[in-house]
């Protein structure tokens, strides 16, 4: 993770209460979001790679890198919600998404083995290339993102990464900055995380 966040910005801490409408408030040190991983592995079966979970914590419960979107993640804590049965720990197909670009590009574990932390990453593109939309990495999310973002995997992606100057690190936005544009725009607008706009897959099927 220290690697990751000299390349990549995690959100900047909320020293002037910015954040405060917000529910869950982030960690008080970071951007990040606290988590019962003991609970939702209880409910969904899901313990994720140490490396996702530290990622989460550093930098929120899902956002942006540029034109990739780290979505799909586990509740945090102090949000209630109901388990989707179809979205249970092993997945029937052995793969677990946990990001997605712009260009239809999904970006996926490869979960089967038993142990989260020896799992790898799977990127399934929309446009082939040499006829293969699928490409495997043997690494974790967070050294692959390592790699992507230092130019050091080749990644066939459909789309461009974007940040702030040819010399600039890679800034993660995280959910409450889009929670707060929302906010703005629709006063009665109840928040990211707030049960009747909560993802279909975190309702009990």
């Amino acid at each position: 993770m220290a690697v990751l966040t000299e390349i990549l910005l995690p959100p900047p801490v909320d020293l002037v209460g910015v954040y405060r409408v917000q529910v869950p408030p982030p960690l008080p040190d970071s951007g990040g979001d606290r988590f019962d991983w003991d609970e939702i592995a209880e409910r969904t079966g899901w313990r994720y790679p140490a490396d996702y979970r530290s990622f989460l914590e550093t930098y929120g419960a899902g956002g942006t890198i540029g034109t990739i979107g780290i979505e799909e993640t586990p509740p945090p804590l102090g949000v209630e919600y109901r388990v989707d049965r179809s979205d249970v720990y092993p997945p029937a197909n052995g793969l677990r998404r946990w990001a997605a670009d712009d260009a239809g590009d999904d970006f996926f574990w490869r979960c089967a083995d038993p142990d989260p932390d020896n799992w790898t990453v799977a990127v399934c593109t929309r446009d082939p290339r040499d006829g293969q939309n699928w490409f495997d990495y043997p690494v974790g999310m967070v050294d692959f993102l390592i790699g992507l973002l230092a130019g050091t995997l080749d990644v066939p992606l459909g789309v461009s990464l974007r940040r702030k100057g040819p010399d600039a690190a890679y800034v993660f936005e995280s959910w409450r900055v889009l929670d707060l544009q929302v906010r703005a725009e629709y006063p009665d607008y109840r928040g990211a995380w707030a049960l009747p706009e909560l993802p279909d897959r975190w309702y009990e099927a």
